[in-house]
């Protein structure tokens, strides 16, 4: 009972809706297509991976096969999460019906580590209790990247072999952005990568989500090749359709990335957009809440996944308007997890989100003749990108 009561939770996972666009998963997920790579090619460009990879890859291949651990790497907004929430749900779907015989799904996001791997509380020992050592699993690692410390991957590689080993029909796929360090610590030789969308997959996304728009007529507006084929853009296009019903970009097409983040967070106060946002009289806190995106933007890059809200509230100064605003802040634009002694720990809807806010507070600090308020830990690309073109 407490096996399929997980299950149903697992099927759910498609159906949250998400703020940004107002639609569930199950709504307008596109698959990707995705391809074998030899590890040489690891986080090389798309039309580079495109001239030198052959062989598709397919999920029930892997499942039928001798392999037990494959790794899934794209850069950022390409719909890693997307295909793990969809596989998830999929085959728990399968395994309600019988657990014994089929793939039983274990979606862990893993910046929330292994001690809450649900909206139940569950740890991932939790769940393993609850199945036999005989049955088949499939172990979903999704977004290694949100670790960051070498050390911590190092440790839950080990973790994952522990679990492999102990349930040994159990198999494990884990996704990524691209780090130098990862195919060392992970040992492998070839890897999954993930393509971005093509054009008939752009259109069948925007038919999906009921909307005018089309690969061509993003093009003709001055979005970049690169950037249309990525599920996160054409979500934010979404959003930005649906209010306004166009979308006007600049003649400068490196800069239109920039602008479509732009448009996406400073459009949104307190999770209303800026036209409907006077009805609930939010749009005086507009300044006051992109002022503190920023800063918390910062506080992530220095803390990671150890930021929590007091340090949160300790490290902003917050006024009494501002106080009383915070928390709507938190669920507008973040989702927290409890941790260890009533912590709730912080973690932004997107992590290309705080690329981008960081980038608004360095240039913020610069403008504001406060240069010492930035921090110097490095940048990593996206965020020097963002920067360069704010």
């Amino acid at each position: 009972m407490k096996l399929k009561k997980y299950l149903r939770t697992c099927i759910t996972l498609i159906d949250e809706i998400n703020p940004l666009d107002n639609t569930a998963l199950r709504e307008v997920y596109v698959s990707n297509d995705s391809v074998i790579v030899d590890e040489e090619l690891w986080g090389k460009e798309d039309d580079i991976i495109s001239s030198f990879a052959r062989e598709r890859w397919d999920l029930e291949d892997f499942l039928k096969s001798d392999q037990k651990l494959i790794v899934i790497g794209a850069p950022y907004g390409v719909g890693k999460t997307s295909f793990c929430l969809t596989t998830a749900s999929k085959l728990a779907s399968i395994a309600l019906e019988n657990p014994s015989n089929n793939f039983i799904p274990i979606y862990i996001l893993l910046k929330g580590g292994l001690l809450k791997i649900d909206k139940n509380d569950n740890s991932l020992d939790d769940i393993l209790k609850l199945i036999n050592k005989d049955c088949k699993i499939l172990y979903i690692f999704d977004a290694l990247d949100e670790l960051e410390e070498p050390e911590k991957i190092e440790e839950l590689y080990r973790t994952i072999k522990d679990k492999l080993n102990k349930f040994y029909n159990s198999k494990a796929l884990v996704t990524t952005r691209f780090h130098d360090a990862y195919p060392r610590i992970l040992r492998f030789e070839k890897y999954v990568r993930l393509l971005p969308w093509n054009p008939s997959q752009v259109d069948m996304y925007f038919n999906k989500s009921k909307i005018d728009l089309s690969y061509k007529s993003v093009k003709d507006i001055g979005l970049q090749s690169d950037e249309i084929s990525k599920p996160l853009f054409c979500q934010m296009l979404s959003a930005l359709y649906k209010e306004k019903r166009t979308i006007k970009l600049t003649e400068k097409t490196n800069l239109n990335r920039t602008l479509l983040f732009f448009k996406i967070i400073h459009e949104v106060v307190l999770g209303k957009h800026r036209s409907n946002a006077y009805k609930y009289h939010y749009r005086k806190h507009q300044l006051s809440e992109k002022q503190i995106l920023r800063k918390i933007a910062e506080l992530k890059h220095i803390y990671h996944d150890k930021l929590t809200k007091e340090i949160i509230q300790t490290s902003v100064k917050l006024d009494l308007n501002v106080s009383q605003i915070f928390e709507r802040i938190i669920s507008s634009h973040f989702y927290t997890l409890s941790g260890r002694e009533y912590e709730e720990k912080i973690y932004f809807l997107h992590k290309s989100f705080v690329e981008y806010l960081l980038a608004e507070y360095y240039i913020e600090s610069f403008l504001a003749n406060e240069p010492y308020r930035i921090n110097l830990k490095i940048l990593t690309l996206e965020p020097c990108y963002f920067f360069q073109t704010c």
